[in-house]
C-alpha cells in the first residue's frame, strides 16, 4: 500500500466516526430574588412599592504600614417594599445573590413607580 493510501485511508475512517452533536442550549436563570423580613429600629416611613438601599461601613487601613483605618459606606444591597408588616418591619424582595446583615443601614428610599394600567 502506498503512503497515500494509507492516509487517505484514516482520513476517511476519522470523517465516518466523527459524531457532529447540536449545540445543547442550558437554561441559565437570568435573574433570582427572595423575599425577606427586614426590621430595622429607626426606619423611615415605608411604603408598598419603596425601592431601598443597604450600606454596610466598610474600615480599611490607609496604606500598608499603618494602623490607621478610613471607613467608607459601600452599597450592599438593593431591595423593593413587598409588604409593610410595622413601622419597623417589611417585607422586602432582594436579588438572591444580595444580602442584608443586622449593622447594615439604611443609604435611601425613593418612592416606587405606581403603574396605570
Amino acid at each position: 500500500m502506498s503512503k497515500y493510501a494509507v492516509l487517505a485511508f484514516f482520513a476517511i475512517s476519522a470523517i465516518g466516526c466523527a459524531e457532529v452533536q447540536p449545540p445543547v442550549r442550558t437554561p441559565v436563570v437570568s435573574h433570582a430574588s427572595r423575599d425577606e423580613q427586614i426590621c430595622v429600629a429607626s426606619a423611615p416611613s415605608l411604603k408598598e412599592g419603596d425601592r431601598v438601599q443597604f450600606g454596610r461601613r466598610i474600615n480599611r487601613p490607609i496604606n500598608a504600614k499603618t494602623n490607621l483605618l478610613a471607613g467608607s459606606t459601600e452599597l450592599t444591597a438593593r431591595g423593593q417594599v413587598v409588604r409593610v408588616i410595622s413601622e419597623q418591619c417589611s417585607v422586602m424582595r432582594l436579588p438572591s445573590d444580595e444580602a442584608v446583615h443586622a449593622d447594615d443601614q439604611i443609604m435611601s428610599v425613593s418612592p416606587g413607580q405606581t403603574s396605570t394600567r
